[in-house]
């Protein structure tokens, strides 16, 4: 089964994304802030993350980073409410593969996962 990280403070953002992705019967994982992140992703074995920028403790950049440092090959998409063409410039350039801007439609963010995946495979 395909497992997919969500990470992001917002309890609400975290469940919305993980309904909206229901229907494709994926296991869905949570982390309320990057540390959360990397604690879990010694636990488990991961297909995708879905990352919000905007946190406490450890933001999305400063995972992206740690990540990064890891020599990560996990695909990543970013979600954020930040749309400054600099910031998605930034995700991408830390390896993310896409950036998508709030609020999030369902069939945005399914086509988002399915696209990475498969460009992952």
């Amino acid at each position: 089964m395909t497992t997919l990280l969500i990470v992001d403070d917002s309890n609400y953002n975290r469940r919305l994304v993980k309904k909206m992705l229901s229907e494709d019967h994926y296991q869905v994982i949570e982390a309320s802030n990057g540390q959360i992140a990397l604690n879990m992703l010694a636990q488990h074995v991961v297909d995708c993350i879905i990352l919000d920028l905007m946190m406490p403790v450890m933001d999305g950049f400063h995972l992206l980073e740690a990540l990064n440092e890891r020599d990560n090959r996990i695909p990543i998409i970013v979600i954020t409410a930040d749309i400054q063409n600099d910031t998605a410039q930034q995700c991408l350039a830390m390896g993310v593969g896409l950036v998508l801007h709030k609020p999030i439609k369902t069939e945005e963010i399914r086509a988002a996962v399915t696209h990475v995946l498969q460009g992952a495979t």
